[in-house]
């Protein structure tokens, strides 16, 4: 059954949309850091939720297109930034601003629903996006 599922899901990322893709990263890390919020306050193991949101945003970042200009450098000082929320949560044990880094998150998948199919920007040659269930 679960080799029927990752099947399913690699035709499904690899012919979808760039933008459905960075929106189900987007949402899959704003999710991640809600839960790792929510067991953090809890008191119960908050390190994979983590790990999973810091994984998400490392590779949206390493998807950036740096040819494209002074998007890309601003994505990725947000995205740093949300990183630096998420790392430093992780070291100190403490929540170091991941609803920060969430509302960051939240802004940018806003940001991409709002934007007209037309003006969606074109994914580098050779560039993948990975998504894992």
């Amino acid at each position: 059954m679960t080799s029927s599922i990752d099947a399913y899901r690699s035709v499904d990322v690899s012919t979808a949309p760039r933008r459905a893709l960075v929106q189900r990263a987007l949402d899959a890390a704003i999710t991640a850091l809600t839960d790792a919020e929510s067991a953090l306050a809890a008191g119960r193991p908050f390190d994979e939720p983590l790990r999973k949101a810091q994984t998400i945003v490392g590779g949206l970042m390493t998807a950036l297109d740096f040819k494209a200009g002074d998007l890309a450098e601003r994505l990725l000082r947000l995205y740093l930034f949300a990183m630096d929320r998420i790392h430093n949560t992780s070291m100190d044990r403490v929540d170091r601003g991941l609803s920060d880094a969430r509302r960051v998150l939240v802004s940018l998948r806003d940001a991409w629903s709002a934007m007209p199919a037309d003006e969606t920007p074109e994914p580098p040659s050779g560039a993948r996006l990975r998504m894992r269930g």
